[in-house]
């Protein structure tokens, strides 16, 4: 299970996949000669003109329990230790391209849904490869969907981008598991009274 580094990791990860794809299927674009990829919260970006066009910015408008497992049961280590269940979560993200523009902003629109498309599946291998190091175990990985934005994203994504009201695209990473480290202390089941001492066992 990840750590509770997890959120700053696949945010990271999808801003390494960006920057990365970008690299690899516009090496020779005629508009847009470099792509900043950022990561950003909405106090960043709420009225600001300083954001540069050429850039992409991901921001996360929430992060919810995922309840879709309604019953967690407390994790067994191989250290033989037992921990408190761990806590999944879904990571909402808004990616938000500022261009230079309408007809370079709805070519990276189409190019962001397609870059997301074509990696459904982030391996722990990729997850683990930013400068935050090993958070997620070598068997996991992370889900990419991609969804309609919701209305409290649409209005967290306006209210922080009003001056600059473009189209971005929504996805979302599912059940993405916050391992805890509080142990879970055991004591023995029963008691034994031994009646010839009175005592207990």
């Amino acid at each position: 299970m990840a750590s509770s580094l997890a959120i700053a990791a696949v945010a990271d990860a999808i801003k390494r996949l960006f920057d990365q794809q970008f690299k690899q299927d516009h090496p020779n674009h005629p508009v847009v000669t470099s792509l900043t990829v950022q990561l950003t919260r909405g106090q960043d970006i709420a009225g600001s003109t300083a954001i540069s066009p050429g850039t992409l910015l991901v921001f996360i408008p929430r992060v919810v329990p995922n309840l879709s497992t309604r019953n967690r049961l407390p994790e067994d280590r191989p250290s033989g230790k037992r921990y408190y269940p761990s806590l999944p979560v879904d990571i909402h993200f808004v990616l938000l391209p500022v261009l230079k523009s309408a007809a370079v902003h709805y070519e990276f629109l189409g190019w962001i849904y397609r870059t997301l498309d074509d990696h459904p599946v982030l391996p722990a291998g990729f997850l683990n490869a930013g400068a935050l190091g090993t958070v997620f175990a070598p068997d996991e990985f992370v889900e990419i969907h991609l969804e309609a934005p919701s209305m409290s994203d649409y209005v967290a994504a306006f209210e922080v981008n009003k001056t600059r009201l473009d189209a971005g695209v929504s996805c979302v990473a599912r059940a993405v598991s916050l391992e805890s480290t509080r142990q879970i202390e055991t004591h023995p089941e029963v008691q034994v009274q031994d009646w010839r001492f009175e005592t207990w066992k």
